[in-house]
């Protein structure tokens, strides 16, 4: 595969955002770092410590783009046992299609034909293409930034843990319990969350 202008670099810098005209038939490589705040990751997804790395292959099929690559860093998670803040690598696979805005629309339009008009039964699935992400190009540019921070908060563990053993709160007087035991009674309550609920009331926080 060809290597891009932007191939083999390893400083920080802005995401890469090739014209279909700028990948040749045998494809396009990049890889370098770039900044969190570059794909736009809100306070409520991911926060990463340091730049990402990125490495991204482009290869184009007529007016559909192959873009395949992994995006990996540091990130910075809260316990859901504990509420204590731990940092976990994270490497991020990903394979998507890009096509134009306008076979988009093709595709859409074709989708709403192929279902039913009748309101008294369900329409059935209308199965996609080969691809399961499939992301839209306006012009001849490829944007990479919905795509990764759509691949970031995809990858974002559910219920993400400091360790597989950790032993959380008590649920009485907040103590962390992977730090030293308390003697409390057990008593269960709702989540994690809650003892901190209590621990605020107590202090008049609420």
């Amino acid at each position: 595969m060809r290597q891009g202008p932007w191939s083999g670099l390893v400083r920080t810098m802005s995401l890469p955002s090739p014209r279909l005209s700028d990948i040749p038939e045998q494809g396009l490589t990049f890889t370098g770092e770039i900044l969190p705040e570059e794909l736009g990751v809100g306070e409520t997804d991911e926060r990463f410590r340091g730049p990402l790395s990125l490495e991204v292959a482009f290869e184009r099929e007529g007016t559909r783009v192959h873009v395949t690559g992994t995006l990996s860093g540091e990130c910075v998670r809260v316990c859901v046992r504990c509420l204590r803040e731990y940092q976990e690598p994270e490497a991020i696979p990903f394979s998507v299609e890009y096509r134009s805005g306008l076979e988009l629309a093709r595709r859409t339009s074709a989708r709403t034909a192929a279902a039913p008009r009748t309101q008294d039964r369900e329409a059935p699935e209308v199965k996609d293409e080969e691809m399961d992400e499939v992301y839209g190009y306006t012009g001849e540019q490829i944007e990479l930034t919905e795509m990764l921070r759509e691949q970031i908060i995809l990858a974002a563990p559910m219920q993400p843990l400091c360790r597989p053993d950790c032993r959380g709160l008590c649920q009485v007087c907040g103590q962390d319990l992977n730090v030293r035991a308390c003697g409390c009674p057990q008593v269960k309550t709702d989540s994690p969350f809650a003892v901190l609920r209590d621990l605020q009331k107590k202090a008049g926080l609420n």
